[in-house]
């Protein structure tokens, strides 16, 4: 009797099916608990296939039982995602405010001091603010420290790829100091962001004029004129 059960191949064959089905019931309950729903079902399906659970009363009360943690997990989630905002939110208020602060310093150029403090605060409070960055690449712009300026107004760039003010200041920056090149380049820049700025043309005449090419240096005065009385006859 025992060699005829243990040579049962439908006995064997089921065996095999239980355990595979059992591997994937653990399988589904481990993605389950990674988070990981889609997986979780697919190994469910799976295993419900090869071995129907929903007959098994401890089977249906460990999967209530599981699905109750997951959604009393997810609620904490929820709860701490939005204490988080919340954080976040007063944050960039408070970064705001000290920016604020850094702009009303920031005409005392004699100590950069109080306007550069407040600009850092606000970062370290968020450091996506590009106002702050902005504050503070104009700040060091004034008091001649052009490399960190540069850095400051390159953390503009990529934040707020759109903002004119940060090339534009460059561009005058570079010039005043005499390094027509980078000028250009900047103002280049700048130019595609917004060429309907006739302070940007008049820029860009005095510099292709100091690079000797009088014939962009026209073109540009030109485009400045214009631009002007375009908007003088808005006004």
């Amino acid at each position: 009797r025992f060699s005829q059960h243990f040579n049962d191949n439908g006995l064997v064959d089921k065996s095999l099916r239980d355990a595979q089905a059992e591997s994937d019931y653990i399988e589904a309950l481990n993605r389950f608990r990674d988070n990981d729903l889609p997986g979780a079902f697919g190994m469910f399906m799976k295993a419900l296939s090869a071995k129907d659970c929903r007959n098994d009363a401890l089977m249906l009360r460990f999967i209530r039982r599981q699905l109750s943690g997951h959604d009393s997990a997810q609620s904490r989630i929820a709860r701490l995602e939005d204490e988080i905002k919340q954080y976040k939110d007063r944050f960039r208020q408070l970064a705001a405010e000290y920016t604020r602060l850094g702009d009303d310093c920031r005409s005392d150029w004699e100590d950069p001091t109080p306007a550069l403090a407040n600009y850092n605060k606000a970062l370290s409070l968020d450091p996506g603010s590009v106002d702050a960055w902005l504050g503070k690449g104009l700040t060091l712009l004034g008091v001649g420290q052009l490399d960190e300026a540069e850095a400051a107004l390159l953390e503009v760039r990529r934040l707020d790829p759109q903002n004119f003010t940060a090339p534009f200041r460059l561009g005058q920056s570079y010039h005043r100091n005499g390094d027509d090149i980078l000028a250009l380049d900047w103002l280049k820049v700048a130019l595609r962001i917004d060429d309907r700025n006739p302070s940007l043309h008049l820029l860009l005449s005095d510099v292709y004029h100091d690079l000797g090419d009088d014939v962009n240096a026209e073109k540009h005065e030109k485009n400045a004129r214009s631009l002007t009385r375009r908007r003088n006859n808005k006004q």
